[in-house]
């Protein structure tokens, strides 16, 4: 058995998605036209300044809305719709900035905001057959964090800047795993019939979505809401 939490399944995922490039160089002749026009004209370029972007997403009872948030939800759309209590949002491929360290604000009567955060893993495993990603990822077969608090600026509310450290353990049985692996896809039943106990079996524990609560409350009414904002983690291209 082998229970491996590193960031190699992601630099995997993101190896797999990539394609290769050919780099061509251009002619000489181009090269040295190119460099006396260079020398003889100057040509002065501003650093244009980068915008903020903002993503609104929209509850019932308020709007949170998060700066700069690196995230996807319905074709990259900023204003998000979501009369349940949870939304879910993708992370894109890649190692972007996603939701750390982001600045977010409620625009209610809400005066105390809570932020806690929670998180899931799943149990993932691998193939060695030729496909985009050999990689799956059971959800089935998961556990969650307890949640714990994030101690939120009294002037700009932020995501935190990095997770919060767990030992997830998983528990399941040989059984559970052979009733869920050909969830995957075509051939990944068939690749672990060769597996015949847990003891044999190779895995790696694999985080998929981070979940973040938001309690807000007005100190005035007495009312109180709570939101779920989850994050989903990538595991395709």
């Amino acid at each position: 058995m082998k229970v491996v939490l590193s960031i190699l399944t992601f630099g995997l995922l993101i190896t797999s998605c990539k394609q290769d490039v050919v780099e061509q160089s251009p002619p000489e002749d181009l090269i040295e036209e190119t460099l006396v026009e260079s020398d003889a004209t100057e040509i002065e370029f501003e650093e244009e300044e980068e915008q903020d972007i903002w993503t609104y997403i929209v509850f019932p009872e308020f709007t949170i809305s998060v700066r700069n948030l690196d995230a996807w939800y319905d074709n990259d759309t900023h204003v998000v719709h979501e009369s349940s209590d949870t939304v879910w949002l993708d992370l894109p491929m890649g190692l972007g900035e996603w939701m750390y360290n982001k600045e977010f604000t409620l625009d209610s009567g809400f005066d105390k905001v809570q932020l806690f955060e929670q998180l899931e893993y799943v149990v993932s495993i691998d193939s060695d057959r030729i496909m985009e990603v050999p990689f799956c990822a059971l959800g089935e077969l998961s556990d969650v964090s307890e949640w714990v608090e994030i101690q939120l600026d009294d002037e700009i509310w932020r995501f935190p800047e990095v997770e919060q450290e767990v030992d997830p353990d998983i528990e399941f049985t040989f059984e559970e795993f052979k009733d869920v692996v050909g969830n995957c896809g075509t051939g990944w039943k068939e690749e672990f019939d060769s597996v015949t106990r847990l003891e044999d079996l190779e895995y790696d524990l694999f985080l998929s979505c981070y979940y973040y609560k938001i309690v807000a409350r007005n100190s005035i009414t007495g009312a109180t809401v709570t939101k779920i904002i989850a994050f989903l983690y990538p595991t395709h291209c």
